[in-house]
């Protein structure tokens, strides 16, 4: 009997053992499984953010080098429902390459990019992003509004964001704004459209009021 007892004990203590190395290693195992979720999940944020970036900086360089027929083609094709695609062009024309506004925008940044979110058939995110910009005035008659211009900047981007240099007549401005990227997969070929609060009432035709209301 006591030998018994003995080799009850030895077994009974190998099982405990056993059973503390299947649940230690099972523990390390989910931990590991977790982990390789959470790399697995970064790293698609990361690859998703990568090609959104590319995109946006593909749509800001275009309009930062004033070649309008590329800017048109990187914003959002149902924007276009709302406004016309040749009344847009020409808009930017005139704003881009007008002889009597030596415009430049410099410095451009990108401060975030938002969580990809679908929304019915959809993929969305918001980049939040900001650039310098000059402004000269080429002419005598924006000259003469020199007062009127700095009026609408300031109201506009904020006193503290505007200056003017008196002798080579140049306003300078910082300015922040929002787009919404727009895809049909949510990996690849983003749309954009920038949010102003003056044209919201109309993106609402078009977009999810979450999206457009997001910080």
């Amino acid at each position: 009997l006591p030998i018994f007892d003995y080799n009850k004990r030895r077994f009974f203590q190998r099982s405990m053992l056993t059973t503390m190395f299947i649940k230690n290693h099972m523990k390390r195992l989910f931990l590991l499984f977790l982990l390789s979720i959470s790399i697995f999940s970064c790293s698609q944020d990361k690859s998703e953010n990568s090609t959104i970036k590319t995109d946006f900086e593909k749509y800001f360089r275009s309009i930062q080098n004033k070649n309008i027929g590329e800017a048109i083609n990187c914003i959002y094709p149902k924007f276009f429902e709302i406004f016309p695609k040749e009344q847009m062009k020409q808009m930017l024309e005139l704003t881009y390459n007008n002889p009597q506004l030596g415009l430049s925008i410099n410095k451009f940044n990108i401060d975030n990019i938002s969580k990809v979110e679908k929304i019915k058939n959809e993929y969305f995110t918001t980049i939040n992003y900001s650039f310098d910009v000059d402004l000269k005035l080429n002419s005598d008659e924006l000259k003469s509004k020199k007062d009127l211009l700095q009026e609408g900047l300031e109201r506009k981007f904020g006193s503290a964001n505007v200056k003017f240099e008196s002798e080579k007549q140049i306003f300078s401005f910082n300015s922040s704004k929002k787009a919404i990227g727009i895809s049909e997969n949510g990996k690849s070929d983003w749309k954009f459209v920038v949010i102003e609060n003056e044209y919201k009432p109309y993106l609402l035709k078009i977009l999810p009021e979450k999206i457009i209301n997001e910080n």
